[in-house]
Formats: C-alpha cells, structure tokens, sequence
C-alpha cells in the first residue's frame, strides 16, 4: 500500500516540484509533479543530453512523471505524460532510458533522480502549507524550502535506510563527499572539464550545500541536496532534469582522484573506489569489501575509455 506522505519543494512559497507516492500493483513507484512550463532535459549515461524543449503545447502546464520498480515481468521504468494528454498508460512518452536502477538494501549511495534549477520562482504555482501550526506525522507532507539556492537535486535512498549518518554512510564516506561536490550531471556529459564542481560555488555569499532526507516508509525514501550555483544563475531561467542511473555508481568509483596539502603537494592518482577500500576495510564485513572490490575492478576494466578528469581535493579527514 502506497504512504500518504508527500515531499514538496519549494521556493518563495512557491512549489518547484512534489514527489507523491503510489499504488502501483506489487511495484513500488512514486510520481513527480510539475506545474509550470519548464524546460526539460533527459540526461542519459552515454553522455546523451536530450533536451525536451518545453511542454508539448501552450496548455500544458502541469507534467507527471512515474517512476515504477522492476515486477511483474516489467523492468524499472520512468513514464513521462503531460497532464492534457488522455491517451493510455501504454502509449506515454518514455525518455530515452534504457539502464535505470532502483532502491534496494546493498545499495551504498544515494541514487540521481532528479535536479531542478529555479532563477525565477514567479513562473510556480504558490504552495499553500499544510504543515503550519502541526505537529509532523506520517500523513503530512514534507515541505523542503531551498530558501536563497537555486538548485535541488533530489537522490532515493536505499531500503531500510533511516538515516545518513548512519553505519551506511560512514562505511562509504569517501563516496558520498565525492557527491556532495560534483553536479548530478557530471556523468551525463561528454566534456566534464566544462562543469563546474557545486563547492564552486561556496564561499560566495551564499550558504553552503545543504541536505535534508526523509523516508515515506522502507522501500521509498529520498534525501535533497540544494545550494546555490552562479553557472546556473542565469535570469528567468529553470529547468527541470531526469537522469539514467543505471551506472552511476560504477561511474563514480572509478574516477581517478588524488589528494593535496596545504603546500600544494600532492598524492598519487587512484580511482576513488580504491581510496575508499582502503578507508573501509576495517569497517565493513570482508565478504562485502571482497564483492564491491571486485565490483568496481570490473566497472574501471569496462568503463577505463571514458575516464572522467582528474579531481584534486584537499586533504581529506
């Protein structure tokens, strides 16, 4: 049975998006409401960037996606439809994804799904808070407010996840610090030297990056990072973006990574999976670090041609 919770983000008391749980016969799945004529862009992992330019006529001002697990003899799926489209569920426009993945309990990374950028909050619906003057409860909505940020990328969380700072996090660290400073699209793109790191953008007079996460039950829960990106700052400028995550993880481990010290002296290059083995050899159980080890061998021997650039972090605690 699908949670009544909802998580809704906002800006200017205005809604960006909402993300609502449902019903789907077995499957897990969720949809993504927009109401505002925005640009769409479906980010594939072979660094296909298929923009959809707008909505399919001057009416359509509200889109849906649907986002179903894999069951029922069916794969994992995101459906798209515009709201004034009446036609079946079987002829919706599907983007061009063909390698999703999907929540589960040996996931060890928040997911992409998907990232807005709002530079003008007056094109959304205003937001009529629900959750004034309530006390929170499994039935509310959860209501994220990226305040002064223009940009939210909202992850799913693994199965049974109740927090991030869990033993969850801590075992794959090096990862998560990794997301927390490269753009969701980063894996989407043919020349990543182009875009720019989201700690870019720190220390600008703007807050840092910051997460939120919540769970609307075991099997459906997602975690917001939003900051605020000057590359992305272009006026009266949103749009809206889906990405194919079926390797993104292997993706993210293999890129090469290296350390520097306060004298800019720096260390070897490494594939960050082989950094992050290092750390959490003590932490996790050996069967587990014996399956990611050869895990992410086989990604970095299958994917060694598209090798991202050389990311330099400071000294990492």
């Amino acid at each position: 049975m699908a949670s009544n919770k909802k998580l809704c983000i906002t800006k200017d008391n205005r809604e960006l998006l909402k993300i609502v749980p449902i019903n789907d016969k077995g499957r897990v799945g969720f949809k993504i409401l927009l109401r505002a004529k925005i640009e769409l862009l479906f980010h594939t992992i072979n660094y296909a960037n298929l923009a959809y330019g707008g909505p399919v006529n001057s009416t359509d001002s509200e889109l849906e996606f649907t986002y179903h697990t894999a069951g029922n003899g069916l794969k994992t799926s995101i459906l798209f439809k515009p709201k004034s489209m009446t036609i079946k569920h079987s002829d919706r426009i599907v983007p061009f994804f063909n390698n999703l993945t999907e929540p589960s309990e040996k996931q060890i990374i928040p997911i992409p799904l998907c990232k807005i950028v709002c530079n003008d909050s007056s094109m959304f619906p205003e937001h009529h808070s629900k959750s004034i003057n309530k006390k929170r409860s499994m039935v509310e909505s959860t209501e994220y407010n990226i305040d002064h940020h223009n940009v939210a990328e909202v992850y799913m969380m693994p199965i049974n996840i109740s927090s991030p700072f869990d033993n969850w996090y801590n075992s794959w660290d090096l990862f998560h610090h990794i997301m927390n400073i490269l753009p969701m699209e980063y894996y989407s793109v043919p020349t990543p030297e182009n875009v720019s790191f989201k700690a870019n953008s720190m220390g600008q007079g703007r807050n840092v990056i910051s997460n939120i996460m919540d769970k609307f039950d075991d099997e459906i829960g997602f975690t917001v990072c939003s900051y605020y990106h000057y590359q992305s700052a272009s006026p009266n400028k949103n749009y809206f973006s889906l990405f194919e995550n079926g390797k993104y993880l292997e993706h993210l481990a293999i890129t090469r990574l290296c350390f520097q010290n306060m004298l800019g002296v720096q260390t070897e290059v490494k594939p960050i999976y082989q950094w992050q083995l290092e750390r959490n050899k003590t932490i996790i159980p050996f069967d587990d670090w014996n399956y990611w080890q050869e895990f992410f061998k086989k990604a970095e021997c299958e994917y060694a041609p598209n090798l991202r650039s050389i990311i330099v972090q400071n000294t990492f605690i």
